[in-house]
């Protein structure tokens, strides 16, 4: 029996574990008979991967055996299988910190991402994983005996990259760091005894393929952000005065032409937020304030509820219900005419994708709130406390979403006994 490294297929599910908000990634594919296709050098045509009990529990078990150390920081999950070639970068995009086996066989991990590495998952740039395992194999059969490592990619089978897997892992699994200078040399399709002049030469002709197809996943890339780009135009050209400056700025950075939707942080509606007076001027909300002050509520911070930004909307997205302005966002195109509209600047823009959001503004003390608004915010701090990801935080007595940390999972939204926090997601 002999011993290879070797990177599979990409696998493409993953399960939200409501309970603990961890996410899992399917890793290994269920039980099964897989074909190699030229992932291994040298393997047979027919050549296959068998997934079974037997190899489940051996990966399984060297898991769990690495992550009794209590310094052992993960399973390294990296951008296209980097790190198993030193000219590249080998930063982490994820730790994989847990092990879990399916019904059907399959293996699944839970990933801790870094910044990097939750920007790519989040954006879609990177959907995919492959895994790279220790494999031992007779005749014709491959069966996994250990995760390596995992990639991010959206390539499977890096059957150039197996030849580097290998060699890593020689590294690694030489005590005395010397690499098997003649297994290398095969896995590279060189004579046992080749020259080292010869090695690096195959090194360099495989690190040529990379680079081509690095290229070739920029080129991808390039063309699935000019599609987003033609999608961005369509949906806006009514806005938009000069296609041709938008094209450049969108494909240069995307994130900043993200479609942008207006949003009322306030939910004292009638009956939840104490009136002030009755008013009965004219059905503006600037006309009442000059009556009364900052507000016909209670509340100072509230939205008075006359329709200025109603008025404003072209797009029907604005409308005021039971005394407090709600946005339709479908209809929404954050052209901002309510922003300008609302003489308190209350209404905002935030980017379409940010699905949490505290609907109040009131600074007060929770005390305070509670006297002239039933659903409030108290800044009572639990949101803050739970947050998964430590995107909340109660600054002047009030919930604030740091959107760059923002995971969106709703769990503040859940939990929140004000039920102030708004959740777009839902």
């Amino acid at each position: 029996m002999k011993n290879d490294t070797v990177i599979f297929a990409a696998c493409r599910e993953f399960k939200n574990d409501a309970a603990t908000n961890a996410t899992w990634f399917q890793t290994f594919p269920p039980y099964g008979r897989y074909p190699v296709d030229g992932t291994v050098k040298g393997a047979a045509a027919d050549a296959e991967f068998i997934f079974d009990e037997a190899a489940a529990k051996a990966i399984m078990d060297a898991f769990r055996a690495a992550a009794k150390d209590p310094e052992w920081p993960g399973i390294l999950v990296d951008e296209e299988h980097y790190s198993l070639d030193r000219s590249k970068s080998s930063a982490a995009m994820a730790w994989a910190k847990d092990i879990r086996q399916e019904k059907d066989g399959s293996i699944w991990t839970r990933w801790e991402f870094t910044p990097k590495g939750r920007e790519l998952w989040e954006s879609k740039t990177l959907l995919n994983r492959s895994p790279a395992f220790a494999c031992a194999h007779s005749g014709k059969e491959y069966r996994p005996t250990a995760l390596l490592s995992i990639g991010m990619t959206n390539t499977p089978h890096f059957s150039e990259l197996s030849t580097l897997a290998a060699a890593r892992a020689a590294e690694v699994n030489n005590n005395k760091g010397e690499i098997h200078m003649k297994k290398l040399m095969v896995e590279l399709g060189l004579a046992e005894d080749a020259s080292e002049d010869a090695a690096v030469a195959a090194c360099k002709a495989l690190k040529g393929k990379a680079s081509a197809a690095e290229k070739s996943a920029a080129d991808a890339l390039a063309e699935c952000r000019k599609m987003k780009c033609d999608a961005f135009i369509e949906a806006n050209k009514a806005k938009i005065a000069d296609v041709a400056a938008c094209r450049e700025v969108y494909m240069a950075n995307p994130e900043a032409a993200e479609k942008m939707v207006a949003f009322v942080p306030c939910s004292g509606t009638i009956g939840t937020a104490e009136p002030r007076f009755n008013y009965t001027g004219p059905q503006d909300c600037q006309a009442a304030m000059l009556f009364g002050g900052k507000s016909n509520k209670l509340c100072t911070f509230a939205c008075i509820g006359l329709g200025n930004c109603a008025k404003a909307c072209k797009f029907d997205a604005m409308h005021i219900e039971n005394g407090v302005a709600k946005v339709d966002r479908y209809n929404c195109v954050g052209c901002g005419a309510c922003v300008d509209a609302c003489p308190k600047s209350i209404v905002k823009l935030i980017p379409e994708s940010q699905k949490i959001m505290p609907a109040c503004r009131n600074m007060d003390k929770g005390a305070q709130v509670m006297k002239i608004c039933k659903v409030g915010c108290i800044g009572c701090m639990k949101c803050q406390r739970e947050c998964p990801a430590d995107a909340i935080t109660v600054v002047n007595n009030l919930a604030q979403v740091d959107v760059s940390k923002c995971i969106q999972c709703g769990h503040c939204a859940d939990i929140c006994p004000r039920h102030i926090i708004t959740y777009f997601g839902k």
